[in-house]
């Protein structure tokens, strides 16, 4: 029972597609020389379990570049309120260099109907006998249908900022969507934002 528990999970896991795309742009004052070492993580407008979500998997996939990586509700508790005079302030007195801001604009699911496929029943007959006596018996197995029902997909709008802590310039922005399949959840989308954003970053040399 186990093993078959273990085998659904991995299924279900596979089934979870989720894809995101951003474009980004950097500043030409930092394009080339500049990479950040420190820095301090952050999501807005989802919800606490997603922001965890977003939060560590950053930070999971920024160590892999030897990025020091703060986890914004580290620091910033949702239980009080800061302004951004004192975001900056304390990112600076933890040693971030850089704030990463992953903001979610839009989300929403979009919803498709499709109609079920009746699959009819088969009947076969037996014919039996002796002489003249002859016996016929038919046997018919039911019709049934197969899909149909309404199929949610996730997906939101997405805004990326890098920021110099020291100057509050923008380093780098990036705006994308995310979307997944039947099977994701906006839990799984979140995760699949961390990992894009990591590899843009990659790809823009600012790790």
């Amino acid at each position: 029972m186990k093993k078959i528990a273990f085998l659904l999970c991995l299924i279900m896991l596979a089934a979870c597609n989720s894809t995101t795309n951003l474009s980004g742009f950097v500043d030409p004052n930092y394009r080339g020389n500049y990479q950040t070492k420190n820095i301090l993580v952050m999501g807005f407008g989802i919800p606490i379990d997603e922001q965890k979500a977003l939060e560590s998997t950053l930070k999971q996939s920024l160590v892999n570049y030897d990025v020091q990586v703060i986890q914004g509700l580290e620091v910033f508790p949702p239980t009080r309120d800061f302004s951004e005079t004192d975001i900056f302030q304390i990112a600076n007195s933890k040693g971030a260099d850089s704030l990463l801001i992953v903001s979610v604009d839009d989300r929403d699911v979009t919803e498709t109907y499709s109609n079920p496929v009746y699959i009819p029943g088969n009947s076969t007959s037996y014919v039996s006998g002796f002489g003249n006596s002859l016996t016929v018996k038919t046997y018919t197995s039911p019709g049934y249908t197969i899909g149909g029902g309404t199929i949610r997909k996730p997906h939101m709008s997405i805004s990326v900022y890098l920021i110099n802590i020291k100057n509050q310039e923008t380093i780098w922005t990036a705006e994308g969507i995310s979307r997944g399949n039947k099977y994701a959840s906006f839990y799984d989308l979140t995760v699949s934002v961390a990992k894009t954003t990591v590899e843009e970053l990659s790809k823009e040399g600012l790790i």
